[in-house]
């Protein structure tokens, strides 16, 4: 399967999952907070907005960066890891 020989097709498919799935939780989520004029601490500052990091969708942004990161854990287990050192694909 291109770069990711190792990886079967149930594995490939739950890290889409996965990835496209946090990515839309995020988005959503981050959306939400700017309309509730509400961020975590870093934009907050930034922006101007209340600093509220527990609120619920600051717990959900959280929850979507943590499936994105398991996500492409996942995909680089099954990485063949000889195209990092410029070797040929399997």
């Amino acid at each position: 399967m291109g770069c990711f020989p190792n990886l079967s097709p149930t594995a490939a498919h739950r890290s889409f999952v996965l990835l496209a799935g946090g990515s839309w939780v995020s988005l959503v989520f981050d959306n939400y907070a700017a309309y509730a004029n509400s961020a975590l601490p870093m934009g907050a500052t930034a922006a101007g907005a209340t600093v509220d990091p527990d609120s619920f969708h600051a717990t959900m942004m959280k929850l979507g960066a943590m499936a994105m990161s398991v996500g492409a854990v996942m995909m680089c287990a099954g990485m063949d890891k000889t195209l990092l050192t410029g070797g040929k694909a399997k």
